[in-house]
């Protein structure tokens, strides 16, 4: 028996949780925005077309560092003033929106 649960890999909602303060360049990890403290470490954030892991949050200093590319999306440069949308922060449920029949890749039946 094979089970998955579903979890949202890009922003339905369209929550923004706050900007860049900077321009980002494509190997560029830890990020700064205009406000750290609506960012939530553990979660997955969407700037753009790239979807990226939020491994940690400093609020003092307003960088977060992420892993990018994450769910095959791919590295993107991003200008000062992107948008950084929060895939299942509170008050949103992403997963709840995805569209059914979307197998994630996953296709096929188990006898």
């Amino acid at each position: 028996t094979y089970s998955t649960t579903a979890r949202a890999t890009k922003d339905y909602t369209g929550d923004v949780v706050t900007t860049l303060a900077e321009n980002v360049n494509l190997v560029e990890t830890v990020l700064e925005v205009n406000d750290a403290s609506a960012v939530e470490s553990g979660k997955y954030i969407y700037v753009g077309q790239e979807e990226m892991y939020v491994e940690d949050v400093n609020t003092t200093t307003n960088k977060i560092t992420v892993k990018r590319a994450q769910d095959n999306t791919t590295e993107q440069n991003h200008v000062q003033g992107a948008q950084v949308k929060g895939i299942n922060y509170p008050g949103t449920d992403d997963n709840a929106l995805i569209q059914f029949g979307d197998d994630f890749g996953f296709d096929g039946t188990i006898t």
